[in-house]
């Protein structure tokens, strides 16, 4: 008898196995032909779709169990197959997970043992699918395929066949020709349903012409896909179906044998058995059963001898099925008891490593918890003393600030009070001298005076000017320190955290005016600019739609910003209607980073190809900075009668200062470390490094001096992105 198992699945529940289009029609249009009483002819198809690795595993093992040494067994795979890191195959079904191939799928191994211990002597495996290297792309797999020693097994007649070899696809769908089966399986079902398959026109189709018909065809269709099949102790063509196309002709016996076979003399029709013993061998399938049905009818023969010489013919015509019966059962027994003993010994070591295992996990865990206990003792040690020593450091930086915040009140008062008292001896002074001039020319007298009064008053501004110069300045930043982006003040060695900005929101970019601080935050949900207020922030920027404002700079009566609210970065200038754009840079390049002096705006654009620095002019724009090749050069601050900016000119960011000879390099940083970000604070010129191995803020006197540790200070470059520094 004949049965067929047919397992297809295109379902998975896991998301890195793609969707296959075919295997359910695959399975679907095989088990039809298979079942068809004209073509296949099986006696009992079974079909699985789209089931669970537990469901087809039951299902392998129960349709290969019971079964006889004569019946022909058919097991068809259409599916994803998946190789392990050791290069073992194993078949994807609809729960297969790819992180838990041994748990979730069948492996080839599986199939191999169930047919081992199955008694039929002809098996077929056709198995259309390889490894896993293609899921994105929608296909079956790729690379390696199953190799010949996979199913070698132990048992007889066996024969592998694989839609394609150990390197290529197994190509599916319209990617090669327009069908709604997989290329190998079209091929294999046209050959049969056609008749095609049946090259000898015998009319019947044994495996060996399916397979070759098969591999011709996928072959000729694309060269991609070369179909393989492996044969382990094959005896005789395994028969697959019927060509319903090759019309049965009437098989008869010789005429001449058939006269012998019709005499009355028992001799002659002896004779005829001889000659029907012969015929039973035939290749003629039709001829060889006609011939047996014969011998089956003289066995009823009225002669003792006819029907006793007829009998003989028959029972050598089983005996060598009934010795090879007996050879395969013995070899099944014998391979049993191995197997058991086998797996005796393996049990055995098993339960020995089991044995070891526990007695070194039990001793690691003693190691274990001997490490974690002397561990946390050293680190809660550790954190007393360094909670004892921040909470001196704390103590001893408060009374430090404390006392340098006096120190500077008191200096500062004191200027001012020599301020007042030469501005007021200057002025009686000068009366004094006024009155005493004689009034001999009146006009002359007049202009002497008025140049007298405009001296006066320059000199008063220049001393206060000075005066205000040497006043302590107090530093603003930006710093993660609380684990986002906001502003912090630094007072002497300390830093004060003086915005607290809501929810997940930042702020960053502080500038300074004589009695503001603005700086840019997200905290209305996109990057605009506020102002410091005793409540925390004000908003003064409303920027329409989408579009954002961040970096300001501030001058005497004037706050300049970059903002993107035209299409692209511009520097504008803050007035009662919120903005008036003071760039207009060409194309698609952008002006950003506005700094601004007593009488000047200078700014950072691309509109020459990279990076430069600008003044603005009444033209727009004059170029200041000419940095060689495809260096650039950024974010300029301006000091008394001096811009400072930062370049990498010299091959790695560097502090510069232009000045009416030129550019003058102020900061050389060791090794491949950077130096970037210049800020004026007072007579001070501030800016950030990466020297020691993190971001410090450093005071440039003459030397580069670290006067904190901060996580962030600013970006390397002055991005046109209103982005806090720390996520540049």
């Amino acid at each position: 008898m004949k049965y067929a198992l047919i397992i297809g699945n295109n379902q998975y529940n896991d998301p890195k196995l793609a969707r296959l289009k075919t295997p359910a029609a695959d399975a679907q249009a095989l088990a039809n032909v298979l079942s068809d009483q004209n073509i296949g002819s099986f006696d009992k198809v079974i079909s699985l779709v789209n089931k669970t690795e537990s469901h087809v595993s039951r299902g392998i093992s129960t349709f290969l169990t019971n079964k006889k040494p004569e019946d022909l067994v058919l097991v068809y795979f259409s599916g994803h197959g998946i190789l392990d890191d050791r290069g073992r195959l194993f078949l994807a079904l609809k729960d297969t997970r790819t992180s838990l191939l041994k748990a979730t799928a069948i492996p080839a191994a599986f199939i191999s043992d169930e047919m081992d211990s199955c008694r039929s002597r002809r098996q077929i495996l056709i198995l259309d699918c390889c490894n896993s290297g293609a899921f994105a792309r929608g296909t079956k797999g790729e690379q390696k395929a199953v190799t010949e020693a996979t199913f070698e097994g132990s048992g007889f007649g066996r024969v592998v066949l694989t839609a394609s070899d150990s390197t290529q696809f197994a190509l599916e769908g319209d990617q090669v020709i327009q069908t709604e089966l997989s290329l190998f399986t079209h091929f294999l079902l046209e050959g049969l349903k056609t008749g095609e398959a049946d090259t000898n026109s015998d009319g019947h189709v044994s495996l060996d012409e399916w397979y070759d018909y098969t591999y011709t065809q996928v072959l000729a269709t694309t060269p991609k896909q070369t179909p393989n099949k492996w044969s382990y102790r094959q005896q005789g063509d395994l028969i697959i179906a019927k060509n319903p196309y090759v019309k049965k002709k009437v098989v008869q016996l010789p005429t001449e044998l058939s006269r012998l076979l019709e005499s009355p003399y028992s001799s002659v029709r002896e004779v005829a058995i001889k000659e029907l013993g012969v015929l039973l061998h035939s290749h003629d399938s039709e001829l060889a059963g006609l011939a047996r049905l014969m011998l089956e009818k003289l066995k009823e023969d009225d002669s003792r001898t006819v029907s006793l010489a007829a009998v003989k013919q028959l029972s050598e015509l089983e005996k060598p099925i009934e010795e090879e019966n007996l050879a395969l059962e013995n070899a099944a027994r014998e391979q049993t008891e191995r197997e058991a003993t086998e797996k005796a010994e393996r049990e055995k070591a098993k339960q020995a490593a089991r044995e070891k295992l526990e007695h070194e996990v039990a001793e690691k865990a003693q190691r274990e918890k001997i490490e974690r206990e002397t561990a946390e003792k050293t680190a809660r040690e550790k954190a007393e003393r360094e909670a004892a020593e921040k909470a001196m450091r704390e103590e001893a930086r408060r009374a430090s600030s404390e006392k340098a915040k006096h120190e500077r009140e008191e200096l500062w008062a004191a200027r001012k009070a020599v301020l007042e008292h030469t501005i007021s001896n200057s002025s009686i002074a000068l009366m004094l001298f006024i009155k005493r001039l004689k009034p001999k020319n009146s006009e002359l007298l007049q202009r002497f005076r008025t140049h007298m009064v405009v001296g006066f008053v320059a000199l008063v501004i220049v001393t206060i000017a000075a005066i205000l110069s040497l006043r302590p300045v107090d530093l603003y930043f930006t710093s993660e320190q609380a684990e986002k982006a906001e502003i912090y003040r630094l007072t002497n060695t300390d830093a004060e955290r003086v915005t607290t900005t809501p929810g997940n929101f930042e702020s960053w970019g502080p500038a300074l005016g004589f009695n503001s601080v603005y700086f840019t935050s997200n905290r209305d949900g996109k990057a605009e600019i506020y102002r410091l207020t005793n409540t925390d922030a004000e908003r003064v920027t409303t920027t329409p739609g989408n579009f954002e404002s961040w970096g300001p700079a501030l001058g005497i009566n004037s706050v300049y910003f970059t903002s993107n609210r035209d299409g692209k970065a511009e520097i504008y200038r803050l007035t009662n209607t919120d903005a008036e754009r003071v760039t207009t840079t060409p194309g698609d390049f952008e002006s950003w980073g506005p700094a601004l002096g007593f009488n000047s705006v200078y700014f950072t654009s691309n509109r020459d190809g990279k990076a430069e620095i600008y003044r603005l002019t009444n033209t727009d724009a004059e170029r200041v900075t000419t940095t060689p090749g495809d260096f650039e050069s950024w974010g300029p601050v301006l000091g008394f009668n001096t811009m400072y900016f930062t370049s990498n000119r010299d091959g790695k960011a560097e502090i510069y200062r232009l000045t009416d000879k030129g550019v003058e390099r102020v900061t050389t940083t060791p090794g491949n470390f950077e130096s970037w970000g210049p800020i004026i604070g007072g007579q001070n010129l501030y800016f950030t490094s990466n020297r020691s191995g993190q971001n410090k803020v450093y005071v440039l006197k003459p030397q580069a001096i670290a006067i904190l540790d901060v996580s962030s200070w600013t970006s390397i470059l002055n991005d046109r992105l209103p982005v806090p520094p720390h996520k540049q």
